[in-house]
């Protein structure tokens, strides 16, 4: 099922350190609504950004959007997804300069599809001791070094719901959303000089 999009933009920025300093008003509403109480805005300014941004492959990405925004004084925009247990958000994020210090990211949500809820994304959860990576950017879970798929197809394929206590995630890259930063990034350095 799909919905509109309803959520007004979030914003966030860091400092010249990748230390938050600001988030906007809905920031706390939206965190505590996916039961994230750790990420309400007390809980974010003053912190740094790497804080927040699970797997170094996702980290190493953010820096390099980063630094390009930095040196060029040019935004950069991004698709990615934002789900919770009930559903997929498919946002856009910008990345521009706010002050000469400052960078504040932007994030628009263009598409919500409502969905079956799936306790593998829950912070609920009983966790095992074993680990399953997920994508940051598109949330697919990693079946092989080749083979990424939706959540739900993952966890029929891993039969994931036959064990006692679901894996914990940790994040990494898929190779498709890789290829495509990669290429966002070639050709933002290609149309930005």
């Amino acid at each position: 099922m799909q919905t509109t999009n309803n959520l007004k933009p979030i914003e966030y920025r860091i400092d010249s350190r990748s230390i938050i300093t600001f988030v906007s008003k809905n920031w706390s509403e939206f965190a505590r609504e996916n039961g994230a109480n750790n990420l309400t805005d007390e809980n974010t300014i003053g912190k740094r950004l790497k804080e927040f941004i699970a797997g170094n492959e996702t980290y190493e990405l953010y820096i390099n959007i980063i630094d390009k925004v930095k040196n060029t004084g040019k935004e950069v925009v991004f698709p990615f997804r934002c789900d919770s247990p009930d559903c997929r958000r498919f946002m856009h994020m910008t990345v521009a300069p706010y002050t000469i210090n400052e960078i504040q990211f932007k994030s628009v949500m263009v598409k919500k599809e409502l969905r079956e809820v799936q306790s593998l994304l829950s912070l609920e959860t009983d966790r095992s001791d074993e680990f399953l990576t997920i994508c940051s950017w598109y949330k697919k879970i990693k079946i092989t070094d080749k083979l990424w798929q939706e959540i739900e197809e993952g966890i029929k394929a891993l039969k994931l719901m036959e064990e006692i206590n679901l894996p914990k995630l940790t994040h990494g890259i898929c190779p498709e959303c890789l290829q495509k930063v990669t290429r966002q990034m070639k050709y933002f350095r290609k149309y930005s000089n």
